[in-house]
C-alpha cells in the first residue's frame, strides 16, 4: 500500500520534480561558468582566449622582440584566456619567474589585471609612424606615433567593454528563487500554494527572458573578439570561442526553456480541470434543484 501510495505520489508530481531537476542542475551550470578562469584549474571553462598567430609573417618579428630581454623570452607563445570575471594567462615561460614562483599559469581580476607587471612587459611596438602637426604661428612639427600591441590589453578591453556578468548574476539568484519555490510546492499541506504556483511562474518567465538576453549577449562578444580582433590586428592575432562555456550557456537556455514550457502546461492543465469541477458541481447542484422542485410539483 505504502509504495502503491508513493508511486502516485511521484507521478502526480512528476512534472514539477522534473522542473525542480532541471533548475538544481542550472544552478551548478551558472556558477561553474561565472566562475570560469577564477582559478588556474577552471581554465577549461572560458569565453575566448588570444593568442598570437604563429602563421602570421610578423610573427618573427615579434618573436625577435620578446628576445630582447632575458625575462620576456618566450612570452610570444603565451595565451590569454577571458571569464566572466577573472583572465588567465596560459604557457608562461618559467624563466619569466611570475609572482616569484616558476608557475605557466596565472588568473587575474579582469579589473586589476592592469596593475600587474606581465600587463607592461608583454606590450611590442610594432611601427613607428611619423605624424606632422602644424600650430598656429609656428612652424609644422614631425610627432612620431608609437604603434604598439598588447595582447592583455586587448583581453581586459574585451572583458571589461564587452562581457558583462550582471546578467548571468541575476540569473544565479533567480535560478535559486525558483527553485526553493518549486520546492515549496512540492511540500505537502503547506499555505497559499496557488499563490506560490502563479509566482513560480511568472519567475520562470521572467528567468528565460533574461536569459535569453544574456545567451544572445554573450554569443554575439565572443563572435566580436573571433571575427574584429583577427581582422584589426591584420592577422597579427588569433582568437578562440570557448567551447566548454558554449555548450554550458545554451544548456541552461535549454532548460529554462523546457520548465517554462511544463509551468505553463502544468498550471494550464489545472486550471481547466478546477473550471470542469465547478462545472460538474453547477449541474449536479442544478438537476439536484431540478429534481426537488419536480417531486414539489407532484406532490401537490
Amino acid at each position: 500500500m505504502f509504495s502503491v501510495s508513493l508511486l502516485w505520489f511521484a507521478l502526480k508530481r512528476a512534472p514539477r520534480i522534473i522542473v525542480i531537476t532541471f533548475y538544481f542542475i542550472n544552478i551548478f551550470l551558472t556558477v561553474f561558468l561565472l566562475v570560469g578562469c577564477y582559478t588556474p584549474s577552471q581554465m577549461g571553462t572560458y569565453l575566448s582566449k588570444l593568442e598570437f598567430n604563429k602563421e602570421s609573417p610578423l610573427f618573427p618579428m615579434i618573436k625577435s622582440s620578446f628576445k630582447h630581454s632575458p625575462k620576456t623570452t618566450g612570452l610570444e607563445d603565451m595565451v590569454v584566456k577571458m571569464g566572466y570575471l577573472h583572465t588567465c594567462v596560459d604557457d608562461i615561460p618559467r624563466i619569466y619567474n611570475l609572482k616569484n614562483d616558476t608557475a605557466s599559469r596565472y588568473c587575474y581580476s579582469r579589473k586589476s589585471i592592469v596593475d600587474e607587471d606581465i600587463y607592461s612587459d608583454v606590450v611590442l611596438q610594432l611601427f613607428n609612424i611619423p605624424e606632422s602637426t602644424k600650430l598656429p604661428n609656428f612652424n609644422s612639427t614631425s610627432n612620431t606615433v608609437h604603434i604598439t600591441l598588447n595582447l592583455i590589453e586587448l583581453a581586459h578591453i574585451a572583458s571589461t567593454k564587452i562581457i558583462h556578468p550582471q546578467l548571468l548574476i541575476a540569473t544565479i539568484a533567480l535560478n535559486l528563487l525558483i527553485f526553493l519555490g518549486i520546492l515549496y510546492y512540492l511540500i505537502p499541506y503547506l499555505p497559499y500554494k496557488p499563490l506560490v504556483q502563479e509566482v513560480n511562474i511568472a519567475i520562470s518567465t521572467l528567468l528565460l527572458l533574461l536569459w535569453s538576453f544574456g545567451v544572445m549577449w554573450e554569443h554575439v562578444a565572443k563572435r566580436a573578439n573571433v571575427n574584429l580582433l583577427t581582422v584589426a590586428s591584420l592577422g597579427i592575432v588569433k582568437s578562440h570561442s570557448g567551447v566548454k562555456a558554449k555548450a554550458m550557456s545554451w544548456t541552461i537556455f535549454v532548460f529554462l526553456l523546457t520548465n517554462c514550457i511544463i509551468l505553463w502546461s502544468v498550471y494550464i492543465l489545472d486550471r481547466r480541470l478546477q473550471e470542469s469541477e465547478v462545472n460538474l458541481d453547477f449541474s449536479m447542484n442544478y438537476s439536484s434543484d431540478s429534481s426537488s422542485a419536480n417531486d414539489k410539483r407532484s406532490y401537490k
